[in-house]
């Protein structure tokens, strides 16, 4: 779980312009910013299952349940 938290933490930066952008053209127009390693999720099973239900709690019970995955 510790690397949802970090991930939502670097999101919330993210969107606060907190985060360090890079330019990616001459004019200097930060249009790139860099992706920590720490925040990446990796294509693990039981990584992606921790954020999944994270988001979900009861998804394994609800996944078929569009106003439940709406919401």
């Amino acid at each position: 779980m510790r690397i949802v938290e970090e991930f939502s933490r670097w999101i919330l930066q993210v969107g606060e312009g907190q985060v360090q952008e890079i330019p990616i053209s001459d004019d200097g127009e930060p249009n790139w910013i860099k992706i920590s390693e720490e925040v990446l999720i990796w294509n693990d099973e039981d990584c992606l299952h921790n954020l999944i239900t994270s988001i979900y709690p009861d998804f394994d019970s609800k996944y078929e349940d569009w106003s439940y995955l709406h919401e």
